[in-house]
């Protein structure tokens, strides 16, 4: 098809749901492979259909990772680049295409942006860059919950920035997740050293809504000696700051949220965290633009960015740092970030209804 073979591979279990569409978006690579783990639905019927390898297997217990590790030994050993992929994950059409043109030769691991997280009107929330295309040798996941692909070959491991890849998540949100936090607790039983797990752990209980977990497991793993990831320990302070503001606890939420910003100090995210609690929880408008400043003088995320959350890159940091300029009748200011916030998303009423206020301000003092 192209100069290059590419083999997409995936896990499965009962995404019947989900099938046609996934496989409309990968249709574009040479082969598609499926590792079913049991699926009782008529998920292995419709993948065969499409013309997908599939090969079922019931895992128990069920790891993540080893569930990916036999996906990829389906995969054809003469394969040029391997893409893992979930079934709630669309490529954009002309995926292939882009793909081609970044590679090169040299190339072991392929980088493109992912977007985890969509705003209810489809704008882009939560992204990231992804490392799931890569060569055929080489590689082995690991870790049983929250895996991650780990390269063990002899060459440098040279990665390469696929311009214009684009990867959606779109998931179920009725599936359970109960079990993940039985797996992640067994994980840091048998790896009690291990920073990445209780990390994701504690993550866990914030997505659970169990807050003083949250913060309970946030500080065990930033007092872990092998917690050295300055961007995860920056995100694990970002969720103790975020439980201690829903318990009451502002004081304890301002001093986290502060404590990111220093551990993090190139991510416009804590800065903006920080802004917020300044701004609506203690009203002091001062303290709030010291850090909207701060966050605003962060203009680029380059290729290495951890985390980016729409609402520190998209309409909603200009419009809080409009309001805020506004207030100290810093008018002209105030005026340039609504108009970016409106440029950004026009038809928002809100933004409208701040757009002409600034404007007939800004007007009548400049």
């Amino acid at each position: 098809m192209g100069r290059y073979k590419i083999c997409v591979y995936a896990i499965c279990k009962n995404e019947s749901k989900f099938i046609d569409r996934w496989v409309d978006s990968v249709e574009e690579a040479d082969k598609i492979f499926v590792f079913d783990t049991g699926s009782t639905d008529d998920s292995v019927k419709k993948l065969l259909a499409r013309g997908v390898v599939v090969k079922q297997e019931v895992l128990d217990p069920f790891y993540f990772d080893q569930a990916r590790n036999k996906a990829l030994e389906m995969v054809d050993d003469d394969a040029d680049i391997c893409v893992c992929l979930d079934l709630d994950e669309l490529f954009e059409k002309g995926w292939r295409e882009l793909v081609e043109k970044s590679w090169t030769p040299e190339t072991v691991v392929g980088r493109y942006k992912f977007v985890s997280h969509f705003f209810e009107d489809g704008r882009e929330n939560r992204t990231f860059l992804n490392e799931k295309m890569h060569i055929r040798k080489g590689f082995v996941w690991e870790y049983p919950i929250h895996e991650c692909l780990v390269y063990k070959g002899k060459s440098k491991k040279v990665r390469t920035m696929l311009e214009g890849v684009f990867l959606g998540h779109y998931p179920d949100t009725t599936k359970s997740r109960d079990f993940y936090l039985d797996i992640m607790n067994e994980r840091v039983k048998a790896a009690p050293d291990d920073a990445r797990t209780k990390y994701k752990l504690a993550k866990e209980y914030f997505v659970r809504r169990e807050w003083e977990k949250c913060i309970e497991v946030s500080k065990e793993y930033l007092e872990m000696p092998t917690s050295t990831y300055d961007n995860q320990r920056g995100s694990a302070m970002r969720s103790m700051s975020s439980s201690y503001k829903i318990l009451g606890d502002i004081q304890s939420a301002i001093y986290w949220s502060g404590i990111a910003c220093l551990e993090t100090p190139l991510l416009r995210e804590p800065f903006l965290d920080s802004a917020k609690l300044w701004f609506y929880q203690k009203k002091d408008i001062e303290k709030s633009e010291y850090y909207i400043d701060k966050a605003l003088d962060i203009n680029f995320r380059g290729q290495n960015y951890f985390l980016a959350e729409g609402s520190s890159w998209g309409d909603y940091i200009y419009q809080l740092g409009a309001s805020i300029k506004y207030r100290l009748k810093k008018y002209q200011r105030a005026y340039e970030l609504i108009l970016i916030a409106k440029d950004m998303n026009p038809d928002d009423e809100k933004i409208k209804t701040s757009y002409n206020l600034i404007k007939d301000k800004a007007t009548k003092y400049y």
